[in-house]
């Protein structure tokens, strides 16, 4: 993996010899979910169902960072971002004692996005992108609330450390579309990603006698651009 990641670096370094890119800041909102559920830290039950929606069960945060475009065609582009994320998914649980369960799972991430970007117009110079998103995580956690029976108010019980269980990085492939303002020598970008993980980031132990659980990211960005050429 280390090796996809400089190939992927090395390929946007050299692309475009000679010719100017834009630098760019990049900020946004995203909805992130696992694909099922993940293995419960303190009784290991879990759900092998999976789901393409990264909203059904899932978090909501900002992310932030910057990236460069580079320009190798009039109507092409290819562009290498550096964000950072805090992605996850939550679920819910009820017992048979009417005992309701919360999980908010947490994970810190620095994401590096590949992409590539056709425009059909000049201005307002909408397109369509495609790439892989490489992630390095820092940090995975575990919150769990819990709301007794006949009660409305979740409390926190415990934090878990996951990090042990998750994998260390991510690849995930990107589908979107965008559309872009130029203003003089600045411009102002709109876009809309879906990142499906292709990788399982649970390596944790699993029950005796069941499969081994799969659970991929899931995310859905949005995000706002300024760019400077």
């Amino acid at each position: 993996m280390k090796k996809l990641i400089s190939s992927l670096l090395l390929i946007a370094l050299l692309a475009t010899p000679g010719q100017a890119f834009e630098f760019k800041r990049i900020i946004g909102l995203l909805s992130s979910s696992y694909s099922s559920r993940w293995p419960d830290p303190v009784t290991y039950g879990w759900d092998s169902r999976s789901s393409l929606n990264p909203f059904k069960e899932g978090r909501v945060s900002y992310f932030g960072g910057i990236g460069l475009e580079f320009s190798l065609r009039p109507k092409l582009e290819l562009e290498l971002d550096a964000l950072y994320k805090e992605t996850g998914s939550a679920f819910s649980l009820e017992t048979m004692l009417f005992t309701s369960y919360k999980y908010e799972y947490r994970i810190s991430e620095i994401s590096i996005p590949l992409l590539v970007k056709y425009h059909f117009l000049k201005s307002p110079r909408p397109y369509v992108l495609a790439g892989f998103d490489y992630s390095f995580i820092l940090s995975h956690r575990c919150q769990i609330f819990e709301a007794p029976e006949a009660s409305q108010v979740y409390r926190e019980t415990i934090e878990a450390d996951l990090d042990l269980e998750t994998r260390k990085s991510d690849l995930a492939l990107i589908l979107g579309l965008g559309f872009e303002l130029q203003l003089n020598k600045r411009s102002i970008g709109f876009e809309l990603r879906y990142e499906p993980g292709l990788l399982n980031l649970y390596k944790g132990w699993r029950p005796p006698d069941e499969p081994y659980p799969v659970v991929r990211s899931r995310q859905f960005l949005v995000v706002l651009s300024y760019s400077i050429k």
